[in-house]
């Protein structure tokens, strides 16, 4: 029977940063790997032994799931195990237990037959197309529906059907989840040429080639429907597995809702083949307002990365004040400063709406007490106001 896992296993951004590593799912990659010949990337002969921590990778098999994918042609190295994404399928292939998610295997099919199987035959045909197309392009150097091609497999090996099956209903439905959020905004599907894996863990969504970029890029910043990100928000998407830097477009939504986010490989640095972009749904979305330089006014920071409140709070929030009170010949004590600094940044992070909350919060600054204070928490206030019109005009 094929295996799967709950979370990720292993460790992002190079190793400093742990995946969610439950303690049954890197039990099931352990011996997925001690299954597997060293030859091919396994521990079988040199088995992983260590007992698995909740939250933690156990000790060496974070460098065995480096030195699989090392030696697994096709599969991004990267240091973690995804459900039902490539490295666990190919895990459970040399380790003789299928596919995860796939079913019942089809006997093979004809290959390069595209007929689609039920429930999927009755799928848009504009996603049709882009799926048949991506399956009948698929060759050994863009992974195409990698998901469904082990090794170095391709149409000549076996039909659409298999593929399908192979890939599984849980990640074709993230397909379709991520086709009907972007089919609802005109003109921007016909960008997608061609999916190459697709994924899920607290988001979902796939890489894909796109013949346009800078078309499909223009039809984003214009579009009222988003927003670019800035800086901070885009570290976590800034790189594909190709080191090729991406600028991410988040859907304006509601707070805490589904949003979707696409990230295109930046002007210059595009392949032949356009590059590989980054279309997912964010289920932390962020996006509120866009400025009148297209990009994203946050909400919600608290709710996916903290790090861009510090970013605001420290480059943009406090110079604005500190501009404000010298205009009054104010300059705030260090501690002082701080306090007020730690203060809005706690507000931006506990709460759903970034700077709303502040234009309207009963609470005060944390001032020392004197006679100057209900001065300076007015400017305070005024320039928390005029910050926020300032970066919807400027940034």
């Amino acid at each position: 029977m094929p295996v799967d896992i709950s979370m990720p296993v292993g460790k992002y951004a190079n190793g400093t940063k742990e995946c969610p590593n439950l303690g049954a799912d890197q039990q099931k990659i352990i011996t997925l790997l001690n299954a597997v010949d060293v030859a091919q990337g396994g521990t079988k002969q040199k088995p992983i032994t260590a007992k698995p921590v909740n939250g933690i990778c156990a000790p060496g098999l974070y460098v065995a799931i480096i030195n699989f994918q090392s030696k697994q042609a096709g599969l991004v190295v990267d240091g973690h195990v995804d459900p039902g994404k490539s490295t666990i399928t190919r895990l459970n292939a040399l380790a003789g237990g299928g596919t995860p998610g796939g079913g019942t295997k089809p006997s093979g099919g004809t290959p390069g037959n595209e007929t689609v199987p039920p429930p999927y035959a009755a799928w848009p045909a504009p996603l049709l197309d882009v799926i048949k197309r991506s399956y009948r392009e698929r060759n050994s150097t863009n992974w195409n529906l990698n998901n469904g091609f082990p090794g170095s497999e391709s149409p000549k090996t076996r039909s659409l059907a298999k593929v399908i099956d192979d890939i599984g209903p849980g990640l074709m439905e993230v397909i379709r989840r991520v086709y009907d959020r972007a089919s609802a905004i005109p003109g921007l599907w016909p960008y997608v040429h061609s999916i190459r894996e697709i994924w899920k863990t607290s988001s979902e969504g796939f890489n894909f080639n796109c013949k346009d970029p800078r078309g499909m890029e223009n039809k984003l910043r214009y579009s009222p429907s988003f927003c670019a990100d800035l800086p901070p928000g885009q570290s976590m998407h800034q790189r594909n597995e190709w080191s090729q830097n991406r600028q991410c477009y988040r859907e304006l939504g509601v707070v805490g809702k589904a949003g979707l986010h696409i990230c295109i490989v930046v002007q210059g640095q595009e392949t032949a083949d356009g590059g590989v972009h980054n279309m997912h749904i964010d289920y932390h979305q962020l996006g509120k307002l866009k400025t009148k330089k297209c990009n994203c006014w946050y909400s919600g920071l608290n709710a996916h990365f903290a790090d861009v409140g510090g970013w605001i709070v420290d480059t943009k929030v406090m110079p604005f004040i500190d501009a404000e009170l010298a205009k009054i010949a104010v300059t705030l004590p260090p501690a002082t400063r701080k306090a007020v600094r730690d203060w809005i940044l706690n507000k931006i992070l506990t709460t759903s709406d970034a700077f709303d909350v502040l234009e309207n919060s009963i609470d005060k600054p944390p001032l020392p007490g004197g006679p100057m204070d209900a001065v300076i928490n007015g400017i305070i206030w005024s320039a928390l106001k005029g910050f926020r019109q300032w970066y919807l005009n400027n940034v």
